[in-house]
C-alpha cells in the first residue's frame, strides 16, 4: 500500500480546486506516455517516491514539476490534476 493515502489526499486537493493542463499530443502527467494519465502513472511515481538522479529508482519521467530533481509530492500533484485525461496522437 504504497502511500495510497497521500495520493488520495492529493487526488481531492486537486478536485477542489481548478488545474487545467492543457497539452498538443501528451501531457508531462502521462508518465508512460500511453496518452492516458491512470493508477499507471501514480505508479510509477510512488516507486521512485522521495528518490533523486543518484538513487536506483530514480525515474526522470516522474520529475515533471519544475523538475525539483526529487520525486514529491509536487509530481503527484501535477498527475492529480490531469488524472483521468485521455488524449490522442
Amino acid at each position: 500500500m504504497k502511500h495510497y493515502a497521500v495520493v488520495l489526499l492529493v487526488i481531492t486537493i486537486c478536485t477542489l480546486g481548478t488545474i487545467t493542463l492543457s497539452y498538443a499530443w501528451w501531457a508531462p502527467a502521462d508518465i508512460n506516455q500511453d496518452f492516458k494519465v491512470d493508477m499507471n502513472d501514480v505508479n510509477l511515481c510512488l516507486d521512485a517516491w522521495k528518490s533523486n538522479s543518484t538513487d536506483l529508482h530514480w525515474d526522470s519521467r516522474c520529475d515533471i514539476a519544475e523538475s525539483s530533481g526529487i520525486i514529491d509530492i509536487f509530481d503527484l500533484v501535477m498527475i492529480a490534476g490531469s488524472y483521468g485525461e485521455e488524449y490522442t496522437p
